[in-house]
């Protein structure tokens, strides 16, 4: 059985290695700039600065560093002292700001508790990554971030860890090799995602595994005294960096040929540090030498208070005197967790022997667990009866927090169905309204088509019609820009599959596109050539929705905050959409309808609610539940703009 002192020992990778103890410093330097850039970046760029890329990195090196100086010992004991330091140093942290995070969300009324339970839950587990590709999140896609979505970068780290010492464990003298063909396939599949769904590479830990191996091959590089000691290459190098931060063109998709860039500038830092290069004079700052000693915690900080403060202050930006706030409340918040916290946990958790050490581990895990399960499942009660409140038609009883709380279920209840929407360019339908009638309705776009269905649903019940839903996520037909890249090939096999259906009678798409920034409401060129090819193609009727008001966050965010003046979320119709409907230059291509007035009456003034009830969903998209208020209102414009052929 090993003692606290040896195991720390081994742990070292440093320890009675001269040559790399002197450099320790530089590589903490580093990590402290790569965790700033982080912090600024999100903050006040909303964008990837590659810091992440560069932890992953350096990850690789300490950890390779520590691997090779347990190299002598039985695979068990190397496998489980490894993980020892590991979990001593991230397990502690991770779960005080898990739960502390969750504890302020309750107490500041944050609406989204079912994202903040499941993802507080799924980073415990270091799974978070795998729950952002599951959700399809958009990294910087505002109406997407949860509180926690930062674990993803943690999670993946620890699932490389499962695996990254049995290279070292039963590799013994082809470790180079080893460690560059596991770079290069991983980089070659980083590319291919990148490539063919970006959303999904980002938090891939296939794509992102060539990043902490390249960390391990510069390690072992240092071992067999192969470095550059060069200090305009060193300047360079970390210039580059730099610049790549703060001035890399946004429709750069990470990983893949995007993250080649900070890895090797990582790389080449790594290889120059010590001597005179440019990291060995700033690891001497004072500033950079306190922030070194907590920048993993201050990773992991900063962020639910930046996601927080926006909820406070409904502003999906932040202004400078804030973003100062935000980032002193970080390293003050940080600091006082590295001092009180980390150092105390630490030091007496390396005061049990590895059978305790892991028991303990578990039991804080399973009584963790335990803790959110509970959580969810009253969450899920509230939602149950909420959905009761729903099916009697007496959801207005219910207090408007609690509706705001049970959107996740409320807002797409009743009549969504997932199977009805296309994730592929295959056409994929639903019929609704009389599903026996002669005459049809294609219903056909993307999500905000079909927002509308309950409208849709009842009139075709009550005027004799069959609703062919026709949807794909994200692609309005024609397309926009920010549709995927199969969304024409969609619009083409959507317009063959309405051609020959000889029953259709009217054709209802989008006919315009708002924006969230402003009020340049449009009709994208997707959409007016799409217009053509149905008149081309049907003889049916084209109708056009006119789209609806766009929200940079979340308008239910503004309801929660302010539940006794909800009135102060209201907004004017005007900054949303253009004067006048831009589809009327379409008239001898497509009918308008503006549903508009429906969830706005008085445009100056727009509410988010009408007996206690949400009107939109999310930031873009109206609820079922209002739009199925509002039925029998559209039912009215619609026997207007298209009345029965029977």
């Amino acid at each position: 059985m090993y003692n606290i002192n040896h195991i720390l020992l081994l742990f070292d990778p440093y320890y009675k290695m001269s040559k790399f103890l002197e450099f320790r410093n530089d590589i903490q330097a580093l990590r402290a700039i790569s965790a700033l850039i982080i912090v600024i970046c999100h903050i006040w760029l909303n964008k990837i600065s590659g810091g992440v890329d560069v932890f992953f990195v350096i990850s690789g090196f300490f950890m390779a560093g520590t691997l090779i100086r347990l190299d002598n010992n039985r695979w068990h004991e190397i496998y489980f002292i490894f993980w020892r330091k590991v979990l001593t140093k991230i397990f502690p942290t991770t779960i005080l700001i898990i739960l502390t995070t969750t504890l302020i969300a309750y107490l500041i009324n944050y609406p989204q508790r079912y994202e903040v339970i499941r993802s507080g839950l799924l980073s415990i587990l270091n799974l978070e990554n795998l729950n952002l590709i599951l959700q399809q999140s958009n990294y910087l896609d505002n109406s997407t971030k949860s509180a926690f979505q930062h674990f993803w970068a943690l999670s993946i780290q620890l699932q490389f860890y499962l695996f990254y010492p049995l290279i070292f464990i039963f590799i013994n003298q082809k470790k180079i090799l080893t460690l560059s063909l596991i770079t290069l396939i991983s980089f070659i599949y980083s590319v291919y995602m990148v490539n063919s769904d970006p959303s999904i590479a980002y938090y891939h830990p296939l794509t992102r595994l060539w990043e902490f191996t390249a960390g391990g091959l510069v390690f072992l590089l240092y071992k067999n005294n192969i470095t550059i000691k060069q200090g305009y290459i060193s300047a360079l190098s970390f210039l580059g960096f730099i610049v790549f931060a703060f001035f890399y063109p946004k429709n750069f998709n990470f990983p893949g040929f995007s993250s080649l860039i900070p890895v090797l500038l990582a790389a080449l830092i790594l290889l120059n540090i010590g001597g005179n290069s440019i990291i060995s004079h700033l690891s001497k700052n004072s500033f950079l030498k306190f922030i070194s000693k907590f920048s993993f915690t201050l990773y992991l900080v900063h962020w639910p208070i930046l996601i927080f403060t926006k909820y406070v202050t409904f502003s999906n930006t932040v202004s400078f005197s804030n973003g100062v706030i935000i980032i002193i409340a970080s390293i003050i918040i940080s600091y006082l967790i590295h001092t009180f916290f980390e150092k105390k946990i630490t030091y007496n958790l390396n005061k049990l022997n590895l059978i305790y050490f892991f028991s303990l581990i578990s039991a804080i895990i399973l009584a963790t667990i335990a803790i959110y399960t509970t959580l969810y499942l009253k969450n899920k009660n509230m939602e149950k009866k909420s959905l009761a409140l729903l099916e009697n038609n007496s959801l207005n009883t219910n207090r408007l927090k609690d509706n705001i709380l049970s959107m996740r279920v409320l807002g797409v209840s009743k009549i969504s169905r997932d199977e009805c929407m296309s994730s592929t360019d295959k056409v994929e339908t639903c019929i609704w309204g009389d599903t026996t009638a002669d005459q049809s309705i294609a219903l056909v776009g993307g999500s905000h088509i079909e927002q509308w269905l309950p409208i849709f649903d009842k009139y075709g019940k009550k005027n004799s019609f069959k609703v062919i839903q026709i949807t794909k996520a994200d692609c309005p037909l024609g397309g926009s820009e920010y549709s995927p890249k199969d969304c024409l090939t969609w619009t083409d096999k959507a317009i063959n599959y309405i051609a020959e259906k000889k029953s259709i009678k009217y054709i209802v798409t989008s006919s315009t596109r708002t924006y969230d920034d402003d009020n340049t409401e449009n009709v994208p060129k997707g959409y007016s050539s799409s217009f053509i090819k149905l008149q081309q193609a049907s003889p049916a009727k084209l109708i056009g929705i006119r789209d609806n008001t766009r929200f940079k966050i979340d308008p239910n965010l503004c309801l929660a905050n302010n539940l006794k003046n909800p009135e102060k979320c209201n907004y004017q119709l005007n900054e949303h959409l253009a004067a006048e409907d831009p589809s009327i230059q379409y008239q001898d291509l497509i009918t308008s309808i503006d549903f508009s007035y429906l969830y706005c009456p008085n445009t100056e003034s727009c509410d988010l609610h009408e007996q206690n009830i949400p009107i939109f969903l999310d930031t873009n998209h109206l609820s079922f539940i209002y739009v199925d208020m509002i039925a029998d209102q559209g039912i009215k414009i619609l026997e207007n703009a298209m009345p029965s052929q029977s």
